[in-house]
């Protein structure tokens, strides 16, 4: 009205009680702690409470309270760090809530995890891996409901029910958060003796989620392989990153020797370890998951110990 500007659809949509001026119209307005807390009728719940109940990292470190004191210490890196880890925490449990009210698929849910995951991973910043490993903690730890978040239990046990027991007809989770990801990929680093750790797979092997110019590939740690080994789906992702070296390239394998095109990647990504000029070929095969061979690995100090790879720099 300030500006003269025209605004008749805020008014128009919906019924009577559904426009942009109604307080409880969730077509126009998400507020999660209002929503979640029943637009105040019961006990608001803190993020932090929120987060542990549905298996997400919460906050990790710091309280809410003691910001102002940071602030008055000049700690203001960490309390970008500390907000920016909220904002995260926020998302996750948006999705939560548009999965279950069925505004998102459990393929849709499935795929911005992924891509959080693959986000936080590439980001390079010591907080967001501190948050995955958390996360990861978490994941390990599901269904777990403790004593003190007790007198939440009659407002939480619907959407507790939905995520505990929404299954489809052969009994598989139509979604697991972080854990089916995890379960599938275990790709995410623990930051570590100066490096970054992976935990073994159940299927018995190391996966690494690597960043190539931006475009997220999951790799299969191979150290019998010469080079890098790209499936064809995810060569031609990043296809246009890739410099050829020589046609063709003679491998010894199980199977005999065959022929690759040979390549380079420019820049191989793990969180903050990079590769550069690294060796690779396309697989003339049906390869399921790209390899990561020791054209890769040789850039780095690596060891495998028990059920965990480490990488650090050399």
């Amino acid at each position: 009205m300030v500006h003269g500007i025209q605004a008749g659809y805020l008014y128009n949509s919906g019924d009577k009680w559904n426009n942009y001026f109604q307080r409880y119209s969730t077509d126009w307005h998400c507020d999660l702690l209002d929503y979640l807390s029943d637009f105040g009728t019961s006990a608001r719940v803190k993020m932090h409470e929120v987060c542990s109940v549905l298996n997400f990292p919460g906050k990790i470190g710091i309280d809410g309270s003691e910001v102002m004191r940071m602030y008055d210490c000049g700690q203001l890196s960490e309390i970008r760090d500390y907000c920016e880890s909220d904002v995260i925490n926020t998302y996750l449990v948006y999705l939560r809530l548009m999965h279950h009210q069925g505004r998102m698929t459990s393929d849709g849910y499935n795929e911005c995890i992924k891509d959080l995951l693959a986000y936080l991973q590439s980001s390079g910043n010591r907080h967001m891996l501190e948050f995955v490993a958390e996360w990861e903690k978490f994941a390990m730890m599901r269904g777990v409901f403790t004593m003190r978040f007790a007198k939440y239990i009659a407002f939480w046990v619907g959407l507790i029910s939905v995520i505990a027991f929404l299954y489809d007809g052969v009994y598989k989770p139509p979604f697991g958060g972080f854990g089916s990801t995890a379960a599938a990929i275990s790709d995410v680093p623990i930051i570590k003796d100066g490096g970054v750790a992976f935990r073994k797979s159940k299927d018995g092997h190391f996966y690494i989620l690597a960043a190539i110019n931006g475009e997220n590939i999951t790799f299969l740690v191979d150290t019998g392989a010469t080079d890098v080994v790209l499936s064809e789906k995810d060569a031609q992702k990043i296809g246009a990153h890739m410099r050829p070296v020589q046609q063709s390239k003679t491998y010894h394998t199980a199977n005999g020797a065959i022929k690759a095109t040979y390549f380079q990647i420019p820049e191989i990504r793990i969180g903050t370890l990079v590769a550069r000029n690294v060796g690779a070929s396309i697989s003339t095969s049906e390869l399921r998951t790209s390899l990561l061979g020791m054209s890769f690995l040789k850039h780095f100090h690596f060891t495998m110990r028990n059920d965990e790879l480490l990488l650090s720099p050399s």
